[in-house]
């Protein structure tokens, strides 16, 4: 016959068994949504960078980085002119307000600094040309936050070419 210590006995063990089923299987489904995060960030930030490469790499992206990379500009006053110009101010602004975008997003944490090294390390010469006249602006104008994510981003990859000396960056 059975008795009652070798019922507790087996009762204690299957209920032993599922304690330890479930914790394997609390482990597991940790794994797998740690796994599917680390997907979601990656498509997250493949999708954000597919963002900015195709508004340089369309006709007019390239053409306007061109042309502001060409313009002469040697003091505030050419600045200005420039920003009074509709025209160049459009063009100015499409590609600066894709900088401010891009800044807002590694501020944030939404794409790594190193990803935007790989692709816009050129970055550094175009806020070399025209970031002491967007700080004079930002002044002038008082407005304190007037591209401060593109100088932010300037900041960023400057701090990361420093270290990581690959890219090319400094």
């Amino acid at each position: 016959m059975v008795d009652l210590a070798e019922i507790q006995a087996a009762y204690y063990m299957v209920a032993a068994t599922g304690v330890i089923v479930a914790a394997i299987y609390y482990v597991m489904t940790l794994r797998t949504a740690q796994r599917n995060s680390e997907a979601t960030l990656e498509t997250r930030q493949a999708q954000l960078f597919m963002g900015f490469y195709d508004k340089f790499t369309s006709i007019e992206g390239a053409e306007s980085l061109l042309a502001i990379q060409e313009w002469k500009v040697e003091s505030l006053d050419d600045f200005m002119e420039m920003w009074n110009n509709r025209e160049k101010n459009r063009i100015w602004g499409s590609i600066f307000m894709v900088f401010e975008s891009i800044g807002v997003l590694v501020h944030e944490g939404l794409i790594e600094v190193r990803i935007v090294a790989r692709y816009l390390g050129m970055y550094r010469f175009i806020w070399e040309k025209w970031g002491p006249y967007v700080k004079q602006a930002r002044e002038l104008r008082n407005r304190p936050r007037m591209y401060i994510e593109a100088e932010y981003l300037y900041d960023r990859l400057i701090e990361f070419g420093r270290i990581n000396k690959e890219y090319g960056i400094i």
